[in-house]
């Protein structure tokens, strides 16, 4: 894949990178993102070193990345327990699994005795 070059501005400082051309409108909004942050640090708490505020700015995304993933683990658990309980329940009115009981505890299928028998 082609790489191209691209020059971004953050906290007032030039970065040239290479990047695979699928990703350039991708790199340019992170790089925006994390631009418009630092700013907001150093207009927040001026005179602190540049370096400062990239720091403050990173561990600020990582607290988000983390909530987020948080956030997506309890949703797919949330999901997985609906699909099991989905899957039972159309187990259960087609006749592939045993009937659960009132309290969710599955009884034993009676047997019908069969012809003959």
């Amino acid at each position: 894949m082609d790489r191209v070059p691209i020059r971004i501005l953050i906290l007032d400082q030039e970065y040239t990178f290479r990047v695979p051309a699928d990703q350039e409108t991708a790199l340019r909004q992170a790089a925006a993102e994390v631009d418009r942050r630092m700013q907001e640090y150093r207009e927040q708490r001026p005179g602190l070193p540049d370096t400062l505020y990239a720091v403050m700015t990173a561990l600020h995304l990582a607290l988000e990345l983390q909530a987020r993933r948080h956030r997506q683990e309890v949703a797919m658990e949330e999901w997985r327990t609906a699909l099991r309980q989905l899957t039972d329940w159309v187990q259960r009115i087609t006749g592939d699994a045993p009937p659960v009981g009132p309290a969710g505890a599955s009884r034993e299928r009676r047997q019908r005795p069969e012809a003959g028998s």
